[in-house]
């Protein structure tokens, strides 16, 4: 089927050593979060592995003890919302929505105030968990703390929000919020034998199994019989499961903005910037790469990829960053924003789709400089333009784009843990011109853009990527 990063040591390292502060964590409650159960006081709680230091890996399904270790501003009378003993405890996602649960407490008050609370992460059939979410306790704004998380102890070393990862059978995020789509197909084989007899006899003979009809005569007796035998019906279910997406972007003219150009604000892990858009530049689609994704080409998520005029500041971003992904681990030193990738609707004939996708953030696209790592080759792509053969050549000309909050339209975006590393490509077979029409935040392209988009050539490859 089938999606944050606030915590990350790597990018928090580096943006600590900076003068300027672009960014600043999350602020929480007293109460750690805890599913490592040699935690002092966190005996009894699921063991769940680590995915990043500010959240714990789960699968949507899997049902769950967790605490909230040291949560020093309950008294202990308490009493949930559902009205028993207790203490409300929020599991908040912006992507599938809350749920509240009772959590029950113990040693409270004090330092060893400890809330236990059962969770299972929804897994259809209308709501399924993706992405990442944060734990609150008591209101919606009182956030668990990261101080377990992060190194296995609750030392005061961390204070950003806790929560969930919701992750795939492979420990992957599940960037899709979209539920599993199952398809039955039922199969029915009937067969039908009759067997028709003679004989002669003095006396009339009837069957009990089956449809008899007698004739008599004063010498003979006639008996017909019919059988029918109905096989047993064989029913086969297939269901479809989306992963974390991969794109293939290709380079478009004709989709030059008018006059005044918007202006949008942009906060990512690295900093809050201002920008200006200049023309949309790219159109990604998705794609099935190495045969992982045969759904992909169908997909409808695109992401049109704005140039910018002008962006500021220009803050100091983090060297020698990390950065994993499925074809090894990269270093790299972060420069400043050069591109933003837009949610998208395409049609390849007029009108513009009227439904712009809202299950794919937006993304900043960061130049990169001194990029060390692998530089694959041979891999195939199948998008809703073109099958191909790509290999990365130039590793500098990658760019590492990072969830973003546009105009402070999605806040959560901070806290997401998959970026995109979008590789520059070398194509086996080339690629013509494609008229498209695009819908987006920014309006259709009939009315959005002074011309007629149309794409032009392969250009890039986008792959799944965290910072570990």
């Amino acid at each position: 089927m089938v999606r944050k990063i606030v915590g990350v040591e790597a990018v928090l390292f580096a943006l600590a050593s900076l003068a300027a502060t672009p960014w600043v964590a999350t602020a929480a409650a007293p109460g750690s979060l805890c599913n490592t159960p040699g935690a002092s006081g966190c005996a009894g709680a699921t063991s769940l592995p680590v995915f990043n230091p500010t959240h714990y890996a789960l699968m949507p399904g899997v049902t769950i003890t967790s605490k909230i270790i040291g949560a020093t501003d309950l008294v202990g009378n308490e009493t949930c919302s559902s009205g028993p003993a207790g203490v409300d405890v929020i599991i908040k996602s912006s992507q599938f929505g809350n749920e509240t649960v009772c959590g029950t407490l113990s040693s409270c008050p004090g330092a060893g105030c400890t809330i236990t609370f059962m969770y299972t992460a929804p897994n259809g059939p209308t709501v399924c968990a993706c992405r990442t979410g944060i734990v609150a306790y008591k209101t919606n704004g009182n956030n668990s703390n990261n101080d377990i998380i992060d190194n296995g102890v609750k030392d005061g070393s961390k204070h950003s929000a806790a929560g969930f990862a919701y992750v795939d059978s492979q420990g992957q995020v599940i960037n899709s919020c979209i539920c599993p789509t199952t398809t039955t197909t039922t199969t029915t084989t009937t067969s039908t034998t009759s067997t028709t007899s003679t004989s002669t006899t003095t006396s009339t003979t009837s069957t009990t199994t089956a449809t008899i009809a007698t004739t008599t005569t004063t010498t003979s007796t006639i008996i017909v019989t019919s059988t029918t035998s109905t096989s047993s019906t064989t029913v086969s279910t297939s269901t479809t499961t989306s992963t974390t997406l991969h794109f293939d972007c290709y380079q478009m003219r004709g989709a030059n903005l008018p006059l005044p150009k918007p202006v949008v604000t942009l906060e990512d892990v690295f900093g809050t910037y201002t920008a200006t858009l200049d023309r949309a530049h790219r159109l990604c689609a998705p794609t099935n790469k190495n045969g992982e994704d045969p759904l992909a080409p169908q997909r409808p998520e695109h992401l049109t990829g704005y140039e910018f005029v002008n962006v500021v500041p220009n803050l100091p971003e983090p060297t020698d960053l990390p950065v994993e992904n499925q074809f090894g681990t990269y270093t790299v030193d972060v420069r400043n924003p050069v591109r933003l990738l837009v949610p998208t609707a395409k049609s390849l004939a007029p009108p513009p789709p009227a439904q712009i996708p809202t299950d794919i953030r937006h993304y900043l696209c960061h130049n990169l400089e001194g990029v060390q790592g692998p530089r694959p080759a041979g891999i195939s792509v199948e998008s809703q333009f073109a099958a191909n053969i790509v290999a990365v050549t130039n590793l500098n000309a990658a760019t590492l784009c990072a969830p973003v909050s546009k105009n402070g339209g999605d806040p959560d975006a901070l806290m997401d843990p998959t970026f995109l590393l979008c590789f520059r490509t070398n194509e086996q077979n080339g690629f013509g011109t494609v008229d498209v029409f695009l819908n987006n935040q920014f309006g259709p392209s009939t009315t959005q853009f002074m011309g007629q988009p149309f794409l032009t050539e392969y250009d890039e490859l986008c792959v799944p990527s965290t910072l570990p």
